[in-house]
């Protein structure tokens, strides 16, 4: 296990991992630089297993996206490497911080419930694994299915809210590299602002995305609801799959069926792009995931956030 600090050299290691053991909806470079926070530094946890030249100096293995702040090391999604292995890896690394750095009080994980269970059943005794605090569920959109109409009773609400909204307002679709980023900042800011939960982390990692031009996604649309701009929608491809990401999605909450159209707008964009499903996000049980259960998803799993600890 090398824990590498220096982006320059962990990025093209961190791409062909990817590239190989991708699949998660995270599994994006570009998405995990701009969840590390101020106080915080990337590492990149790599095995050389299995050895493969890639040209880099190094073999290209599994690995592990990280995030190291003063007193807590966090993990960044799933493990890259084969799937049977992950909980393994977890394991590994979270065994060999513990030990070698005093300073970490903690290795916050956030995996797979399948994966939980398998760091749980490989922990060793000195390290203990705390409760679960936080679990999201993360819908899954059959888009083959999907219908843009809205047929039928259950969605009747919706159809109205809809109509409603284009009743009153102008609705124009534009890519969001055009539009100014200090109108976009305020759509961020006010969503945070009224938003339930606290979201100012991912507020921020908001506002990276659009200071870097929305790198790494494959797409991010603005909805200029009469000449403003009040919502933003991105994501992208989850690697080695015919599966979109709705990794952002959010309105400045200025007009009461703004969600609707939102998601509708995005769920239009991801058919009309021949995607057979979508993964779209993951929320906690409550208002949120309540919204999108409105719209029929497929399917759920769920992902488990807690810490291990020494015991």
């Amino acid at each position: 296990m090398e824990l590498i600090e220096d982006p320059k050299i962990f990025r093209p290691l961190v791409e062909e991992a990817i590239k190989i053991y991708g699949f998660a909806p995270e599994h994006n470079v570009d998405w995990w630089f701009f969840n590390v926070e101020q106080n915080e530094r990337p590492v990149f946890v790599s095995w050389p297993d299995p050895p493969s030249p890639n040209g880099y100096g190094r073999a290209s293995g599994t690995g592990l996206m990280t995030q190291r702040a003063e007193n807590v090391w966090y993990t960044f999604s799933e493990p890259l490497c084969p799937d049977e292995l992950s909980g393994q890896k977890v394991v590994e690394f979270a065994t060999h911080v513990l030990k070698n750095f005093p300073e970490i009080e903690e290795v916050v994980i956030e995996v797979l419930s399948k994966t939980r269970d398998d760091i749980l059943r490989l922990l060793p005794n000195n390290l203990l694994a705390e409760d679960i605090y936080y679990q999201p569920v993360w819908p899954i959109m059959n888009m083959e299915k999907f219908d843009p109409l809205l047929s039928g009773s259950h969605f009747k609400g919706i159809r109205n809210a809809k109509s409603k909204f284009f009743r009153e307002h102008k609705l124009e679709i534009v890519d969001a590299h055009i539009v100014e980023k200090k109108k976009l900042y305020q759509v961020i800011d006010n969503w945070a602002k009224h938003r339930k939960a606290p979201d100012d982390p991912l507020a921020t990692v908001y506002h990276n995305l659009v200071a870097h031009e929305f790198k790494g996604c494959d797409t991010a649309r603005v909805l200029m609801v009469d000449e403003e701009p009040v919502g933003l929608n991105a994501g992208w491809r989850i690697v080695n799959s015919n599966r979109f990401y709705h990794s952002v999605g959010i309105h400045n909450y200025s007009i009461t069926e703004l969600g609707f159209i939102l998601y509708l707008e995005n769920l239009e964009w991801i058919k009309n792009a021949d995607y057979k499903t979508a993964d779209m996000g993951g929320s906690e049980v409550g208002d949120s995931l309540f919204f999108k259960d409105r719209f029929l998803p497929e399917s759920h799993y769920t992902t488990d956030m807690f810490s291990i600890v020494r015991r």
